[in-house]
């Protein structure tokens, strides 16, 4: 089996590693200690993915530029503070890298 890699060269783990690290510096420059994602489950509600598994899921995306990635957490921390709230899970980073994909759809040629 090939070795998949993204276009700038850097495999899901890589691709993990640096998004978790953008992830828990935002979380840290913004005053939270976590130094972690969370990787287990809720109480109770186990079918839902740990923190950790949908961030490896965003990392396993190779067609998507870990930068568009990234510039969609730094929004989600934008928005939270204009809004008076706290990141506290990478979930609230979701719905901004999915804005900043849909943003750069129409703009990106031949993919």
């Amino acid at each position: 089996m090939a070795d998949k890699r993204d276009a700038a060269g850097k495999d899901a783990q890589q691709r993990f590693l640096e998004i978790r690290e953008d992830f828990l510096a935002r979380l840290a420059d913004s005053g939270q200690s976590r130094t972690e994602l969370y990787y287990r489950p809720k109480p109770g509600d186990a079918r839902e993915p740990t923190e950790e598994e949908v961030v490896r899921h965003w990392a396993e995306q190779l067609g998507i530029p870990v930068n568009d990635i990234l510039i969609g957490i730094q929004r989600a921390f934008e928005v939270a503070a204009e809004q008076g709230r706290v990141v506290t899970s990478f979930r609230f980073c979701v719905p901004q890298i999915v804005a900043r994909l849909n943003e750069m759809r129409g703009s990106r040629v031949g993919g």
